[in-house]
């Protein structure tokens, strides 16, 4: 399965990890830039989601703030977890 996790600061990088772990394809997004080397090896991080929303099958928000983003993700008919 192909999951895009989205992220303020990186806080589900654990459950991204544990994903891939499992043979997922797992593609991040943390938008503080502050946090732009956390995770780096371990999961593909991306610095723009919206260019995968075509290729994925699932949406995981990690945190609050990715809301106004739901029709966006209605529009393409993802499962979204969190949002």
């Amino acid at each position: 399965m192909k999951i895009l996790i989205l992220s303020n600061k990186g806080v589900g990088l654990g459950l991204a990890y544990r994903l891939a772990a499992e043979k997922h394809e797992v593609s991040m997004f943390i938008k503080d830039t502050g946090y732009e080397l956390s995770g780096m090896g371990l999961i593909n991080k991306i610095a723009s989601w919206r260019p995968y929303l075509n290729t994925i099958d699932f949406v995981i928000c990690d945190s609050a703030g990715f809301g106004s983003y739901q029709d966006v993700f209605k529009k393409f008919k993802l499962p979204v977890l969190c949002c």
